[in-house]
């Protein structure tokens, strides 16, 4: 460094240098001119006292040009704006990124502090990370394709770092979220997510989790797969991707519900074929259980329809109960008992020779039977 710059910066920073000699002051400069990028520290007031050479370049300005001048005298596009980077490392964020012309910048700030912990200056430290950026930016247009819900957060805070298009969608989020919490923006909760997996993978960095998730506003079910990355910078990030499968959840469950109807009818053309009246109960019994499975009910009772001169009466004929597991006694009160006089709400339905019952999902027809008369 020359003397005259030897001389302006010991003027600048009289008071953050204040007690250091001008040999130990070269001394230090020439370990910062050593290295490949801008070093610049700035006094409690944000005026640069100490500049080194790869600074010269970035900036365009000799180091006699900034020194004394306020941080704001480089007029890039942070510069007087909130996101000023010594303001937000007094603010207590350590990194800012921006961009000046076709390059972007990550910018680390450490506050230098005294005994008594006030704020006596920064040091400023920029690193030309275009690459990494180009890399993120076509990261996130590949992510932007998906038709899946993508969501990049720290591991840590799950602060958000990137929500594709179709997540945003989704949820309605109008803003991108980028430094926001993702369970506030993704859910408006306060604190992180029950299911969340990020501890899991933080504790299992190499694991994959895929769990299936069912959505309380929208009745959606997701298929989520979350796993640490390497997101461009260096850094480590959770990325977590969602696939809608309701209509295949649906497909499944309606399948599920046909097998069982299957069963169902196999269980009852073995009763039609019993031959002992032990084999009939018991058959009987299993079908009936099928069905209460099938209809969500702990209790079941078959009646016969009886027409009679002076109306159509019921007649209980079969009783289940599941905490029994088997069939239990009929009961005589429920026997040639009068549609129009007990159950006359259901005397359309049931001389129709439909199955109805208190908690049905759907009906079942049989013929000449009724279902859910008295449990």
């Amino acid at each position: 460094m020359a003397n005259n710059n030897d001389a302006s910066a010991s003027r600048a920073g009289k008071n953050l240098f204040s007690g250091v000699g001008r040999a130990e002051i070269q001394r230090y400069m020439a370990i910062l001119d050593a290295l490949p990028f801008p070093v610049r520290i700035a006094d409690a007031n944000t005026n640069w006292v100490c500049v080194n050479a790869a600074s010269e370049k970035l900036f365009g300005l000799k180091r006699g040009e900034m020194l004394g001048k306020p941080c704001d005298h480089n007029k890039f596009c942070i510069c007087g704006t909130d996101n000023c980077s010594l303001a937000r490392a007094a603010r207590g964020f350590s990194e800012t990124f921006f961009k000046h012309g076709n390059s972007s910048y990550r910018v680390e700030v450490a506050v230098i502090r005294s005994a008594g912990g006030d704020i006596s200056g920064f040091i400023e430290m920029i690193h030309d990370v275009t690459e990494s950026a180009n890399q993120e930016e076509n990261l996130k247009s590949i992510l932007n394709g998906m038709e899946a819900l993508v969501t990049v957060c720290t591991p840590e805070e799950g602060r958000v770092l990137f929500l594709n298009d179709s997540i945003r969608k989704h949820f309605g989020i109008e803003s991108d979220g980028v430094g926001r919490l993702c369970y506030e923006v993704l859910q408006g909760r306060d604190t992180p997510c029950p299911s969340c997996p990020a501890q899991q993978l933080i504790g299992e960095p190499d694991k994959t989790i895929v769990w299936d998730h069912k959505e309380c506003v929208k009745g959606a079910v997701l298929r989520k797969t979350a796993k640490l990355i390497d997101w461009p910078g260096g850094e480590k990030a959770h990325l977590e991707y969602a696939v809608d499968i309701t209509a295949i959840t649906e497909a499944e469950e309606a399948l599920k519900h046909r097998e069982k109807m299957q069963k169902a009818l196999n269980s009852a053309a073995l009763v039609l074929m019993a031959k002992s009246t032990d084999a009939f109960a018991n058959t009987m019994s299993e079908g009936v259980r099928i069905i209460a499975d099938i209809v969500g009910v702990d209790r079941m009772s078959i009646s016969r329809n009886v027409q009679k001169p002076d109306g159509l009466y019921a007649s209980q004929v079969f009783r289940w109960s599941r905490r029994a597991g088997s069939s239990i006694p009929t009961i005589e009160e429920l026997k040639e008992n009068s549609y129009d006089r007990h159950i006359s709400r259901w005397k359309d339905v049931l001389s129709s020779g439909e199955c109805a019952g208190s908690r049905l999902v759907g009906a079942v027809r049989l013929r000449d039977c009724t279902c859910g008369t008295r449990m």
